[in-house]
Formats: C-alpha cells, structure tokens, sequence
C-alpha cells in the first residue's frame, strides 16, 4: 500500500499490525481490504526492489498493470521523481504522496474492491465515520476481528476494484517518444 491514507497520514506500522480499509457510510461502511503488515519500506526501497518491479505503472498493458502504485523515486541530488501514472498526476497530490514517503507491504491480504463485505455489528469500533486512520483498538476487538476474517474468506483478490473504469492500453498517455519515462517533482 503506497500513497494512500495511511501514508499521508504518517502511520507507523510494523510487521505483524493490521491494516484495514473500508468504504465510507453512503456505501455501508463495506470492508474493501485488510492487511496484515509483513514490512514497511521507503519509496526508495519500494522503488529499487524486484520484488516489486511489477507495481511500477505500464501503460501499454491492462488496467490492472497500468494502475500500479510504484511510481516515486529519489534522484541522485534528492529531488522526488514520478513515473507516469494515471492517478496522482497533480502537484497536490504529489507533495502529499512524498510528504512520508513509506509503503507497507503484505503477504497476507483480503481485497474485496467492487464486492465490499459487511463488518460484523460487533467490530463497529472499528469503523471511521471520516477519512483518516486510528491506531489502537482493544486487544479483543483487534484479535476477534482477524479471526473472523480469518476464519469467513480466504487471502486474497475477491473482487476487481469498484472505481476502475474503463482503461484501452493504446488511448492511454505515454511520454513523447524518446523522452524520459519520469516527472521531477519541485
């Protein structure tokens, strides 16, 4: 997870913690993701490792390879630089993306996306009425919560994501021939 409210919001995640995202109240508060935190890198790390080559956007591919969220690197005097991408493509929200720069990563995973899950009444504490995260539940509600979800669906992509629209590999943007694949960011 890279760029996204946790991020912004300067979340301090280690392995083993649990990330969870879910719609706001017009759509029922539906459980889209969950996340178990394996580790937590810095957009450099993110970036360079191969492991994750395959996040990096690709614009001439589907949907699903041109959305992806490794778009950010630092060059050699430390300025920010972006791939193209099809999101995050402003200035604001650039500095917001590079403002804590960190991505957790996870190889245990739920992603409902376009499906979202009803949260059990008994794991409402866990539901934001607003944008933002909160860190610290009961241990009870915490650990009742990953069993049930543990326990109710497999790890794993459920669903494609609601908001993906339509995507034609051959009308998206590219760079003009020949020029560099990467916006600095000032």
């Amino acid at each position: 997870l890279a760029a996204c409210t946790p991020n912004h919001q300067d979340i301090r995640l280690r392995g083993g913690d649990w990330l969870v995202g879910h719609a706001n109240a017009a759509a029922g508060h539906g459980l889209i993701y969950a996340m178990e935190v394996s580790e937590s890198l810095d957009f450099d790390e993110y970036y360079a490792d191969p492991r994750f080559a395959s996040k990096k956007p690709r614009l001439d591919r589907n949907w699903r390879e041109a959305c992806g969220d490794n778009i950010y690197h630092r060059g050699a005097n430390g300025s920010w630089f972006q791939d193209v991408t099809l999101f995050h493509d402003n200035p604001a929200s650039r500095a917001q993306d590079t403002q804590h720069p960190t991505v957790f990563v996870a190889e245990r995973f739920f992603y409902f996306g376009a499906d979202p899950r009803a949260i059990p009444d008994r794991f409402r504490a866990i539901i934001r009425d607003r944008q933002g995260c909160k860190c610290s539940y009961p241990e009870e509600i915490a650990a009742g919560f990953v069993a049930w979800l543990t326990g109710a669906y497999r790890p794993g992509i459920h669903s494609e994501p609601r908001d993906r629209g339509e995507f034609e590999p051959n009308k998206a943007p590219h760079p003009p021939a020949g020029a560099c694949r990467f916006t600095p960011i000032s």
